[in-house]
């Protein structure tokens, strides 16, 4: 491999263009510093594209101290001090510096008011350009090593263009750099960029991972065929997910392989240590006795089904899910069930499938500063971190957040850094 050419030294290189890599260099650039963000897909921000497909939830409407309790993991606390610089009143401004008006749902969650993340995307790209973020797609990183005369790190990266308007021609070459940040995703959706692969060359350098594992993700239940063909799609609303002590309210969908949903999602590390043994609640705003007296009076001559629907309120989806889960009839062990309704999920969806996933560098193999104890003047943000958070806002608050604040400590190592000869 030819070594990197003598002019390319940059301040800053960025791997990972989704929006861990984009704050990151956002920050970066604001500082002065010379940025080169590499993304291995041939546009940014896809992940973020398919997230802007069900509306784009960019953050939740909340007080700063109840919205960092959400966050765990090993590398959680730094998250949630990143977070508190970065929380959703900045994002919401950050937002609508870059013209893009947000509103807040009827939840909580805080939108963009297009319900899309194309224009919001469009005018972040623009802005960087404008700061002079250079950008190279389709360029994945396939080496880091440290050089010692000058003091930075040289970068292999396989690059990929179309040669002929249909084949792509791939080639290798180095550049080099005072400091690098890696915001390559996790492992879900792998299809759009986040494919886990930077796990084996951070193992060699001797960085301290945790296991990659989906969050946020559907779990498996063994529908019977009539079931399954009558109700997946259809959406189980105003439900409660128990398991234990914990509980959320929320709205579940029936698939064709099980559940998906808010609760399950919120409960993922509880319904792990249960072994997927949990209730749900069907009524939650109705108390026991409530029901009781609704289902009072015999059906007669209605079918079971109308009945039902008539006398407790449920709809035809939670109804089949109690003929589903449970022998039911005009019993009083009926209204019970509604407010109790076992259920044993099996495995959890693969993780590419996930929406995110817990697991990568652990917080111990990074300083305050997201740097790499073992690497010094590499930095990481993002998925890739050991860190994890329902859906509503946290997810893509906390990437924006810790890319900022390791896009500021690489900004500030790269100023310190020797000149390169």
């Amino acid at each position: 491999m030819s070594a990197p050419a003598r002019g390319e030294v940059w301040d800053v290189v960025i791997v990972g263009g989704g929006p861990a890599g984009l704050a990151a260099a956002e920050i970066a650039a604001a500082r002065g510093r010379g940025v080169l963000v590499l993304e291995q897909k041939p546009s940014l921000g896809r992940k973020l594209l398919m997230a802007g497909k069900s509306g784009l939830n960019l953050t939740m409407e909340m007080a700063a101290e109840r919205f960092v309790n959400a966050y765990r993991g090993s590398h959680a606390d730094a998250v949630c001090a990143a977070v508190s610089a970065f929380g959703p009143a900045q994002l919401r401004a950050w937002a609508a510096g870059l013209g893009v008006e947000t509103f807040v749902g009827s939840s909580g969650k805080i939108f963009p008011k297009e319900l899309k993340a194309s224009p919001l995307l469009r005018a972040w790209i623009a802005r960087l350009q404008r700061m002079g973020v250079s950008v190279r797609t389709r360029a994945r990183l396939i080496g880091l090593e440290r050089e010692t005369d000058p003091a930075c790190w040289r970068l292999d990266v396989e690059t990929s263009q179309r040669a002929d308007g249909l084949a792509l021609e791939t080639q290798q070459t180095a550049l080099r750099a005072k400091a690098v940040l890696l915001a390559m995703g996790g492992a879900s959706w792998p299809r759009l960029g986040s494919d886990g692969m930077w796990r084996p060359m951070l193992t060699e350098m001797g960085v301290d991972q945790q296991p990659l594992a989906a969050s946020n993700v559907g779990w498996n239940i063994a529908w019977s065929d009539i079931f399954r063909a009558r109700f997946a799609g259809a959406p189980l609303k105003n439900i409660a997910l128990r398991v234990g002590e914990h509980s959320m309210r929320g709205e579940l969908t029936v698939t064709d392989y099980g559940l998906e949903g808010g609760p399950l999602y919120a409960l993922r590390a509880e319904i792990e240590r249960a072994q997927g043994r949990c209730a749900l609640d069907l009524a939650p705003d109705r108390s026991l006795s409530a029901i009781q007296a609704g289902l009072a009076q015999p059906p007669g001559k209605a079918s079971l089904s109308n009945w039902l629907r008539k006398r407790s309120g449920l709809d035809p989806a939670k109804i089949g899910l109690l003929r589903e889960c449970a022998s039911i009839g005009a019993t009083p062990a009926l209204a019970t069930r509604i407010k109790a309704l076992p259920l044993q999920l099996g495995d959890k969806r693969p993780i590419a499938e996930a929406i995110s996933c817990a697991g990568g560098v652990s917080g111990a193999a990074l300083d305050a500063d997201h740097m790499l104890r073992c690497a010094p003047g590499v930095f990481c943000a993002g998925e890739m971190t050991d860190w994890d958070a329902p859906t509503g806002g946290w997810l893509l608050t906390g990437c924006m957040a810790l890319g900022r604040a390791a896009g500021a400590s690489a900004a500030a190592w790269s100023l310190a850094a020797p000149t390169p000869s």
